[in-house]
């Protein structure tokens, strides 16, 4: 596990593409659009994610150091998005979205100390939505649809109250 890295250029938009690729439902992007987008884009998604101070994106890496899983987290409005969680299906069901979503939920306390966390999940994706509840995040009412399927797919948001440390117990 680590925080991606200038270096992961490459491998980043490998992964990322085989996401939306293997689970396409699960984005509220597709293949088509991010595959062509240039290298400028690709640069500095990489760049804020290595190196931001109100954005991250880690990885799960294998002993080559491969990638085989990722999460991010960005600013919208002063509250951090936890946005394209993602394991590659041969690691799957070895707690590895767990330890993603531990690893970025650990940052964003640091830079975002006791604020709601948001993210948007597609419901049908079962898993993903076990490991948010588990991990304190719930349902808010609000959706919204994913404009890129038909039949219509929609992403349900949801929110981790925030901490107050003050509190008992």
């Amino acid at each position: 596990m680590r925080r991606l890295s200038v270096s992961d250029r490459e491998r980043f938009r490998a992964l990322r593409l085989e996401a939306l690729t293997t689970d396409p439902r699960a984005f509220g992007s597709n293949y088509e659009r991010e595959r062509a987008y240039p290298a400028e884009k690709w640069e500095g998604w990489v760049t804020g994610g290595a190196s931001g101070t109100d954005q991250a994106t880690f990885l799960a890496v294998d002993g080559s150091g491969d990638p085989f899983g990722m999460v991010g987290v960005f600013s919208h409005e002063g509250s951090p998005h936890i946005w394209g969680m993602w394991v590659r299906p041969d690691h799957r069901g070895q707690g590895w979205g767990k330890t993603l979503l531990a690893e970025c939920l650990r940052w964003v306390e640091g830079v975002f100390p006791g604020q709601e966390v948001f993210l948007e999940v597609n419901p049908e994706e079962k898993a993903a939505v076990r490991t948010y509840l588990r991990s304190g995040f719930a349902f808010n009412g609000i959706s919204q649809p994913l404009g890129h399927w038909d039949p219509p797919q929609s992403a349900h948001q949801m929110v981790r109250k925030r901490r107050d440390s003050s509190a008992p117990g």
